[in-house]
């Protein structure tokens, strides 16, 4: 039995009924209506426009002044309705909603975009860079563009278009990170800015020995990294430090030492110091006024939520499962709640020997009394039959190749 406070959505007003529900007709559809409805799954426009009666199906575009119109992704208008003038407005989370026209409805949709309680909800299925242009008092206008193929296949296109300048926002972020070596660079320049002020580290060479040891030259930072990963065994040959713009090691005994207590100094204390550093990375502003912690986990969050939205319209799952995996995952419509069995999501963890697992990363699983879920980025959701069933799917899959990758792509 469907939630009677559920929106209306597509499986099942494209049922074939025979009696109008009392639901549907407390949602002022009529027969007809649903009759209409069913034209949307017509291949294309040309198609859709010569039924009786015809169904013209369009894309909403947001317009703002010295932007190119974006088209408000997951949802579209369909119009005239059975009546021949009705429209009907599709959204993600509000479902079907009839208005008297197509201009009432265009006009009902600006002013919902413009206030911040609705606006939210609308285009959280745009692209972040789309999306934190709409304020409040944006000069929006709103316009239609026919669809003139299949119209589902049109909007998940659309959808993942988004997705995919978010995944580039991401990469854009993700390409500000420092490498290990300009932040070992980074490290030794700070320690070693009182001994040697205005000394690129950087240019600095480490040997070893008196010409004998089979060890190379290397960088000042390579050096760092070998006495991080074998101080506790053995004692390094000893080290001779040189620099361009230093005397020879000969000539400077006080900067040997000053190299010397830094390199053991930033070896013993590494991890602390990359740890404070990418806790750094991670706090600094991203723009959309997120930090880049708050960005990653927002855009992850969308990347789930349009998942979700596929998977429903393709009936993987039903709309009260959608709702009710939204609500526990945070996603779906305020004050709306699924009433489901659904328990809290979960890491997984994947072990030969309990005590030393390894957690998936970015990945998660929620039980319910009928159902397991489990998310992972490359595969999106999987609906299960039982928690049993899922762990047998992550056996397979940790030891079948092409699985396996996707499944650990995220662990370090």
């Amino acid at each position: 039995m469907i939630e009677p406070s559920l929106p209306l959505f597509f499986p099942e007003a494209l049922q074939d009924l025979q009696v109008l529900t009392p639901r549907l007709r407390a949602l002022a559809f009529s027969l007809a209506d649903l009759q209409w409805l069913r034209t949307v799954e017509l291949a294309s426009h040309a198609q859709r426009s010569a039924q009786t009666p015809p169904m013209t199906v369009e894309n909403i575009l947001l317009n703002l002044p010295g932007r190119d119109p974006a088209p408000l992704a997951g949802s579209f208008m369909m119009y005239p309705a059975a009546d021949g003038a009705e429209a009907v407005l599709y959204t993600p989370y509000g479902g079907l909603v009839k208005f008297d026209d197509r201009q009432a409805l265009l006009s009902t949709l600006q002013t919902q975009l413009k206030a911040a309680t609705t606006r939210s909800e609308l285009s959280a299925f745009m692209a972040i860079s789309r999306r934190s242009a709409l304020k409040d008092d944006s000069a929006l206008q709103l316009s239609g563009e026919v669809i003139e193929g299949l119209v589902f296949e049109t909007q998940a296109d659309l959808l993942r278009q988004n997705q995919r300048a978010n995944a580039e926002e991401l990469l854009g972020q993700l390409e500000q990170l420092p490498t290990l070596t300009t932040m070992l660079e980074q490290f030794a320049n700070q320690a070693l800015r009182q001994a040697m002020p205005g000394v690129e580290q950087a240019d600095t060479r480490v040997s070893y020995g008196n010409g004998s040891s089979l060890l190379p030259d290397e960088p000042f930072t390579a050096a760092v990294l070998r006495d991080y990963l074998h101080q506790p065994w053995k004692m390094p040959p000893a080290r001779r430090f040189s620099h361009p713009h230093r005397p020879p090691a000969s000539d400077d005994a006080s900067n040997q030492g000053a190299w010397e207590q830094a390199l053991k100094q930033l070896s013993s204390t590494l991890l602390a110091t990359l740890a404070e550093e990418l806790q750094g990375y991670w706090k600094t502003a991203a723009g959309y006024g997120m930090d880049r912690r708050q960005l990653f986990a927002q855009l992850m969050s969308d990347k789930t939520r349009a998942d979700l939205l596929l998977k429903r319209q393709s009936e993987i799952i039903s709309p009260e499962q959608s709702l009710a995996l939204s609500e526990r995952l945070g996603l779906g419509r305020q004050g709306v709640s699924a009433g489901s069995s659904l328990g809290q999501p979960q890491k997984v963890r994947l072990w030969e020997t309990p005590g030393h697992y390894a957690e998936l990363a970015a990945s998660l699983m929620v039980i319910d009394d009928e159902n397991a879920y489990l998310y992972t980025q490359a595969s999106g959701l999987q609906v299960l039959d039982s928690l049993a069933d899922l762990q047998q799917t992550l056996s397979t899959m940790v030891v079948t190749d092409g699985h396996a990758d996707q499944l650990c792509s995220l662990l370090s």
